[in-house]
């Protein structure tokens, strides 16, 4: 066993997983589908020559052939939630701070190591070793494309007492329904509109190109999950929990008679415009840890 974080991982573990993943239903309170299917395009379209291989590679013994398809993999861990075997994984999907708090400190934060931030990293490491087994890198690939995207939805690094805003009940467009779904999904429909996801994925690919290797991606450093999470969680604090001036980090329900916070227009506008700058950057650093796992990766394809 070459690593250990929260429950251990053993490599058969790693098989019957495989097996698993096929008939297990989507979680209700993950990054959206569409949101991973975004994030994973536009890092596709900025992955370099031998990255673009290499992952290309890696996919390709997958037993399931819908799943060679890479925007729908990035959903697989979702898609495996819920299932008693593997129920550890419901806790990597999100990392969480007190509500006082600027930094993440991993011994305060993410102790057993069982958190979203900690659990990039090591299957970043595991993506990049070529030791590991062929079904045990695509395991990595999977989970590095979905925990990437997740650092990015500022809700996943939200506060324990309201679940990451799930126990916060909002009204979306007369909608009833929690902010962390709002900020998963909804805003993100806000500004696709009807133009489906591959059209709205090309659209903002061409907007978000730049060179993957510059220091403006933020991913430079060797604490670039640690970052991203501060930087998430800055967002969440300063914006997601800002509702039209009320502060709702930590509430439970709502703060009305209906028992739930009407979401204005003027707060779902401006949180969508940040929820597509959110894919954007998560696509651009996708690509960039992406290319940077394979060491013969080159310049942008």
């Amino acid at each position: 066993m070459k690593y250990s974080y929260g429950v251990p991982m053993k490599r058969l573990s790693i098989v019957v997983f495989l097996f698993i993943a096929l008939f297990t239903p989507l979680s209700a309170n993950a990054f959206g589908p569409s949101a991973h299917k975004v994030i994973v395009r536009i890092a596709y379209n900025n992955l370099t020559e031998e990255a673009t291989r290499a992952v290309d590679s890696i996919i390709s013994v997958e037993m399931d052939f819908d799943d060679r398809n890479l925007e729908r993999a990035a959903t697989w861990a979702d898609r495996v939630r819920g299932h008693d075997s593997y129920d550890y994984l419901s806790k990597l999907h999100f990392t969480n701070l007190p509500k006082w708090a600027e930094s993440y400190v991993k011994e305060r934060d993410c102790l057993s190591g069982s958190c979203l931030t900690e659990a990039a990293s090591e299957y970043l490491k595991i993506l990049g070793d070529e030791t590991y087994s062929p079904t045990e890198r695509l395991v990595a690939l999977k989970l590095v494309m979905h925990f990437v995207a997740d650092l990015h939805q500022p809700l996943h690094l939200g506060l324990f007492e309201d679940r990451g805003g799930n126990l916060i009940k909002v009204r979306f467009r007369g909608e009833a329904t929690n902010l962390h779904r709002v900020w998963d999904s909804r805003l993100v429909r806000v500004r696709m509109g009807k133009k489906g996801v591959n059209r709205y994925a090309d659209e903002l690919s061409a907007r978000a190109r730049r060179p993957v290797w510059s220091g403006d991606n933020g991913c430079e450093g060797d604490d670039i999950f640690r970052d991203w999470t501060e930087e998430s969680r800055s967002i969440a604090m300063k914006h997601a929990y800002r509702v039209d001036g009320l502060d709702a980090s930590g509430l439970r329900g709502g703060h009305s008679n209906s028992g739930r916070i009407d979401l204005s227009e003027g707060y779902i506008l401006r949180s969508a415009r940040i929820a597509e700058e959110r894919l954007m950057t998560a696509g651009r650093r996708l690509a960039c840890v992406l290319n940077r796992a394979f060491p013969e990766a080159g310049e942008k394809r």
